[in-house]
């Protein structure tokens, strides 16, 4: 699936794109054109998997392309314990991944969220420009490909904003902060907004020239942590590669590692530096998959798709210092997205006496959280069971509209030869092929049984189902039990 790229106002990486680095001015050429020819002689003179060639970094000057990264100097144990300010107590050991999300096993040979069942999982390549915020491209790309995982949708997509992120942290154009540990802790805090409300320029900016309405706008990450462990000093652990992999199978992570000279020349392959190769900086990219067969990660890089394949990369592992520290999950919170929709309640609880063949109603709210256009929502009924149906299966909702959707439960449909429970998940798409569940829980009970969920109030005639009252007494004024028969008890649970 092809997925286009924004670029953002970035000159020279935008010029060098567009003209195939063919107008690029003297002074971007490097002083030896000579140079792709040596790290191709010295791929085949040491036997490596890689393809080198020209891209949209290559002919950078050494300084320039520096300014792209992160120094190698200075006491990152101090910034990041100063930045954190201790250990967050909120931090937990691993994301909760959602149970309609396509996803591997840690033990898969081979697994890439650009391809899960034909469908690419992460959002478009974005470019950095000449601007040392990889740290923060890195934390949007997790958080970017966190919602896609969240929604269970491969096509969402959402393009965050950078910028904000970049110019309300310390982080600068000439480096700072603590891999992407900065910006998912500002998105935690204080959440992104959509690249519209804060454009990219490659600069540091300003915090303040976001837009207006920026705080409903923004994101919030729910929580993040590092795939090594729950606490902050794991930074410091190279996780291994099963760590890597289980925190994989919920979602894209970021991480860091050394860049060398002829990385700037990857075009395909498995990447190992060649032996003559200069280091240049640290850079921060996201790790998007595994190759056991290749010993090797599945990469995303933030030079544009003009770099690499298409900006993605494939690297040994172990090379380059990828994945040794840093390397860090988010997680997100669909009900938390603005413009999307909200269920009101999404988990259902009834319960029926066994024989009676009775029905019973509820009804759930779809409430849209935008404020401009329509969505279409459509309900999921390929494996409802028997036992339950919902209706409208589809309809439209506009800004600060709200949809009914009827659950009706009916005993008549009930699987089993007695007494039981049945939960069905039933999924609701919207807007962007969000997937939001309701959980339909239906309990059968014998008539002898004590009532599962004691009436608070025995005197009054509309909490109790065994009475002949209009409407069957469903107690809730949200729908209706079926013709009242003797001894038929029906409640409504609390909800879950």
């Amino acid at each position: 699936m092809m997925k286009t790229t924004r670029i953002g106002g970035w000159h020279v990486l935008c010029m060098v794109l567009a003209s195939g680095l063919a107008a690029l001015p003297a002074s971007f050429a490097l002083a030896g054109d000579g140079e792709l020819e040596r790290v191709r002689a010295d791929i085949e003179a040491e036997g490596l998997g890689w393809v080198a060639g020209e891209t949209a970094v290559s002919r950078l000057p050494g300084e320039v392309f520096r300014s792209m990264l992160l120094p190698l100097d200075g006491d990152r144990a101090a910034e990041m314990a100063a930045f954190l300010g201790g250990e967050p107590s909120s931090r937990v050991a691993a994301p909760v991944r959602p149970s309609w999300v396509p996803r591997a096993a840690p033990d898969d040979p081979v697994f890439t969220w650009r391809d899960v069942d034909g469908e690419d999982w992460t959002t478009p390549v974005r470019n950095q420009g000449l601007c040392g915020a990889c740290t923060i491209f890195a934390a949007v790309a997790v958080i970017e490909g966190a919602a896609n995982v969240a929604y269970g949708s491969a096509d969402l997509d959402l393009d965050l904003s950078e910028q904000n992120l970049l110019s309300c942290t310390s982080v600068s154009c000439s480096g700072g902060g603590m891999d992407a540990a900065v910006g998912l802790n500002r998105a935690k805090s204080h959440g992104v907004p959509d690249e519209g409300c804060h454009p990219y320029t490659a600069t540091d900016g300003n915090c303040n020239q976001g837009c207006a309405d920026l705080a409903e706008r923004a994101l919030k990450v729910t929580d993040w942590g590092w795939a090594a462990g729950p606490n902050l000093s794991d930074w410091w652990k190279t996780p291994t590669v099963e760590q890597i992999k289980e925190a994989l199978t919920h979602g894209p992570l970021s991480t860091s590692m050394t860049v060398y000279s002829d990385f700037s020349m990857y075009n395909s392959g498995v990447y190992e530096k060649t032996a003559s190769a200069t280091q240049e900086g640290g850079h921060a990219v996201v790790i998007i998959g595994w190759n056991d067969g290749n010993d090797s990660w599945y990469g995303k890089n933030s030079w544009g798709p003009g770099w690499g394949d298409g900006g993605y990369f494939e690297i040994k592992r172990g090379e380059s210092g990828f994945a040794e520290g840093g390397t860090a999950w988010a997680q997100v919170d669909v009900s938390q997205i603005p413009g999307m929709m909200t269920l009101s309640p999404d988990k259902l609880a009834i319960s029926l006496e066994f024989g009676s063949g009775d029905t019973y109603t509820r009804i759930v709210e779809v409430r849209f959280q935008g404020d401009e256009g329509e969505m279409a929502v459509g309900v999921d009924t390929g494996s409802l069971p028997g036992w339950l149906s919902v209706s409208p299966t589809s309809g439209t909702i506009g800004p600060e509209q709200t949809l009914e959707l009827e659950f009706l439960f009916d005993e008549a449909g009930w699987p089993l030869d007695g007494v039981g429970t049945q939960v069905q998940v039933v999924g609701i798409v919207a807007g962007h092929g969000l997937a939001r569940t309701v959980e339909a829980r239906l309990t059968v009970f014998e008539k002898s049984a004590p009532d599962p969920d004691p009436d608070p109030d025995p005197g009054d005639p509309d909490e109790d189902g065994g009475v002949a009252a209009a409407g069957g007494g469903d107690g809730c004024g949200c729908g209706s039990a079926g013709a009242a028969r003797p001894g038929l008890l029906v409640r409504l649970l609390a909800l879950l």
